[in-house]
């Protein structure tokens, strides 16, 4: 059982709604209390939440209260009764981004959005990067999804923000409504620039990660293929060396024909 002093335990009781079998529901309620009037100790929390567990929750998890974990005994706690119940952390910040959606947000954008939302819940990365993986565009997704996990949250938002607004611009074409013909193109153009998309998937993958890990020239030069394909690449920027003469973008300096007849 955990240790206490009493100032710490009963100083901080507070009246907490009842507790329902919606363990889930109950503890962002909880929690939100705690928010407001700043309780973070978890002695305290552990104490308020145990006034209000009924007798037949507490036989559920009598073992985990003859041996909790002396320095989180909240989390702990809370822990056990959402395993019993069938909830998870997980589910809790799904709850809490249930209404989350990309909308007209960059990854970035998004991102630090549900970051926010998240407020002071501990969440490790991992999670966040699968609950914000699950939000990007499914094209866009596919291919970010495929850099190593290694590579750091930001970084990997960054690099989304590449694809995105090159894939946000060759696909999401806006057309006038009630237009067959335009509607027509859309799908075809669509479909092509997602055609385009999986067999690119493999190049693109290489300029991110080259992006994100910046090798030094000599490396750089040591893996470069002394193909014809490779030599032709050379000096064009990433939107035209990845998607070709469909790139809807172009960063200076650049080869490509079509850079050259802009300037």
């Amino acid at each position: 059982m955990v240790k206490s002093d009493s100032s710490d335990m009963t100083a901080a009781i507070i009246p907490l709604p009842a507790y329902h079998h919606n363990a889930k529901n109950w503890f962002l309620q909880v929690e939100s209390i705690f928010s407001m009037l700043r309780i973070s100790s978890q002695r305290a929390r552990f104490a308020n939440v145990m006034q209000k567990l009924p007798s037949d929750m507490m036989d559920e998890i009598s073992d985990v209260l003859s041996d909790l974990r002396e320095h989180v005994p909240y989390d702990h706690l809370k822990e056990a009764i959402l395993k019993c119940t069938g909830h998870s952390e997980e589910d809790m910040i799904q709850e809490i981004l249930r209404n989350v959606t990309r909308s007209d947000k960059t990854p970035t954008q998004l991102l630090r959005y549900m970051r926010n939302q998240l407020g002071k819940h501990n969440v490790s990365e991992k999670v966040i990067r699968g609950l914000w993986l699950e939000r990007l565009p499914k094209s866009v997704a596919q291919i970010i999804a495929q850099m190593t996990k290694a590579t750091p949250l930001d970084d990997l938002a960054e690099s989304a923000d590449l694809v995105f607004a090159q894939f946000d611009h060759s696909v999401n074409v806006v057309h006038p409504p009630d237009t067959a013909k335009h509607e027509r193109h859309e799908r075809n153009e669509t479909e092509q620039a997602l055609a385009d998309l999986q067999r690119q998937i493999r190049e693109i993958q290489i300029s991110l990660r080259q992006r994100t890990k910046k090798p030094t020239p000599s490396r750089q030069q040591r893996s470069r293929t002394p193909s014809r394909e490779r030599r032709s690449d050379q000096g064009m920027c990433w939107f035209h060396r990845t998607f070709g003469d469909r790139a809807r973008n172009c960063r200076t300096p650049c080869t490509h024909p079509s850079a050259r007849r802009n300037k």
